[in-house]
């Protein structure tokens, strides 16, 4: 499993923000809940990710020609007899983009095998969101330096514009010059949806991903927060809202984006 706690009592933590905002990573993981907790962490700190779960899909994507900055890889993709060092390789004949592993496996020769085939670094699990991010931090400074090291320019992914923001020190959620309170349990749901702007997220990510910072509930519980920070957020703007799909999760939307799959979570 990945590590999510935060340890306030050793020092300052290591640098939170990518130094190129808007990358766009590919992670690689067949542990479906491995794989959401690393695409909350990237969103977070605004890069856009796509997740595959299999060596066959992240193999399609790149095949179809998509464009990545980042590629986290775990070793062992399912049932399959190819692995994330295979997956490396192909990586490699068609990207100079860095290769991350987080992977379980502690084999020497593993490690050293994916490293001589071009990644750059290799990460055990558990593995801490600061830890996490400074890697990548590396990885992204050696291979786009300052733009133009080896003639890559560093990505232009643009990442969610929203003028919508949560102020942490106040526990406020803002919208040009209106705000509404929120309790930390409420922060803590809002900032997902926002990290996960016009995506799902369902309530088995949302609970996984609320449980490991600030407590523990189940699916009801879930939806009555849901339904308070909604009409917190039409408090203080019409042009978004938070739809509930059924049996699923939620979203956080335009408006104008809205479908007819979706219910109020009562």
């Amino acid at each position: 499993m990945i590590d999510t706690n935060t340890d306030t009592n050793n020092g300052p933590s290591l640098a939170r923000s990518f130094p190129y905002g808007g990358i766009r990573a590919l992670v690689v993981e067949d542990d479906r809940l491995a794989g959401k907790w690393l695409r909350h962490e990237l969103e977070n700190k605004n890069a856009s990710c796509e997740i595959a779960e299999s060596y066959d899909k992240a193999e399609e994507m790149l095949n179809r020609g998509e464009d990545f900055d980042l590629f986290l890889l775990d070793f062992t993709l399912g049932l399959g007899s190819r692995t994330g060092l295979d997956l490396c390789r192909v990586i490699r004949s068609k990207s100079s983009a860095p290769i991350i592993f987080i992977s379980g496996n502690r084999n020497p020769d593993v490690v050293a095998s994916c490293l001589e085939a071009g990644a750059d670094h290799f990460l055990q699990k558990p593995i801490h969101s600061d830890i996490l991010t400074g890697h990548v931090n590396s990885a992204l400074r050696r291979v786009y330096g300052d733009g133009r090291k080896n003639g890559v320019s560093p990505p232009k992914h643009p990442g969610p514009l929203l003028d919508i923001s949560l102020d942490e020190g106040t526990n406020l959620l803002c919208c040009e010059d209106r705000v509404a309170a929120l309790t930390k349990r409420e922060m803590v749901v809002m900032d997902v949806l926002i990290m996960g702007f016009s995506h799902l997220v369902s309530r088995e990510e949302m609970i996984f991903l609320t449980n490991s910072v600030v407590m523990k509930m189940n699916a009801r519980y879930l939806d009555n927060l849901v339904s308070r920070i909604r009409k917190k957020l039409a408090s203080v703007t019409s042009k978004y809202e938070i739809l509930t799909v059924r049996s699923l999760g939620y979203a956080l939307v335009q408006k104008n984006g809205a479908n007819d799959n979706t219910d109020d979570p009562q």
